[in-house]
């Protein structure tokens, strides 16, 4: 039994080391050693020299050391990447947000008109197959943007992300903010294990974006991280693009199935004609706000 207990401690152990190695962290400080050794050549036989002389147990701390500052550095940028995330959403000071979120109202409003004209064309059967294209891919465009310009954010990402929250409000006339809250405690478990792992991926892949732009910090030993940091920002936002559009998929389809249970745990009947839904959802909002029904 002690011999299965110590074997399967060492496997977990072993795991953890190999995730650690495989990180973001990781290749961060990798990258930085290399620009180091890029710029001194001849510093790395010295140091392989020096290292050769130290004892067996002497190496193993020095290996120590490195991994856990690799560690810490992780759980630093683990714990501000929520953070970062709000930033990359475009929750900025305020004139720097409208100014940036006036090209994407102006998208929203080119969008939605081009698309009634050519929803117009399809439902009259004058639409070719490039209209029919075109159509598709300006509701695709118009999926990624709050319904109201109001709302509009500064960058493609906070569209997304708010698309997704405002949609539970102009369907249902469900608040997400003020409704998520008290839907979370009744929801099912599987539900919940699989927004959480969505919600733990984006972290992680604005954790991604965020090592990507401290590479630029090894622009002290060599002028080609200028280069290398855009192009980790540019794949990691890209990354980060989709999988805010799963998790905002993802919690729609929570409140799509599972919004009567918020009804339930509230002790208010569940809307019968899809027409007065919105209507029955604004006035659970209002309650839920401030207090009045």
């Amino acid at each position: 039994m002690i011999e299965s207990f110590a074997s399967g401690l060492g496997t977990k152990v072993a795991d953890r080391w190999a995730a650690l190695l495989l990180s973001p962290a990781c290749v961060f400080w990798a990258l930085g050693v290399v620009g180091w050794l890029w710029t001194r050549p001849d510093s790395a036989g010295r140091l392989i020299e020096r290292l050769a002389t130290l004892s067996g147990l002497a190496q193993g701390l020095l290996v120590a050391a490195a991994l856990g500052v690799v560690a810490a550095s992780g759980l630093v940028v683990e714990r501000i990447a929520p953070m970062v995330l709000r930033l990359l959403q475009g929750y900025w000071f305020h004139p720097l947000r409208q100014f940036f979120a006036a090209r994407f109202r102006r998208r929203l409003s080119d969008d939605e008109d081009r698309w009634q004209r050519l929803y117009a064309r399809s439902e009259a059967g004058d639409a070719g197959a490039a209209e029919h294209a075109e159509l598709l891919a300006v509701e695709r465009r118009l999926a990624n943007l709050p319904g109201r310009p109001e709302q509009v954010m500064a960058t493609r990402l906070g569209n997304t992300l708010r698309a997704a929250e405002s949609r539970p409000y102009d369907w249902y006339g469900l608040d997400a903010v003020r409704c998520w809250p008290r839907l979370w405690l009744v929801l099912p478990d599987t539900v919940k294990t699989e927004v959480t792992n969505a919600g733990t991926e984006l972290n992680s892949a604005a954790a991604w974006w965020t090592w990507g732009a401290l590479t630029a910090v090894w622009t002290v030993f060599t002028p080609w991280f200028l280069l290398v940091a855009p192009v980790a920002c540019m794949l990691s936002y890209s990354l980060l693009l989709g999988t805010a559009s799963r998790f905002g998929l993802l919690v729609d389809a929570t409140f799509d199935v599972h919004r009567g249970l918020l009804y339930d745990a509230l002790g208010w009947n569940r809307p019968t004609d899809p027409k007065d839904e919105r209507e029955r959802g604004l006035a659970l909002t209002e309650m839920l706000w401030r207090g009045t029904v």
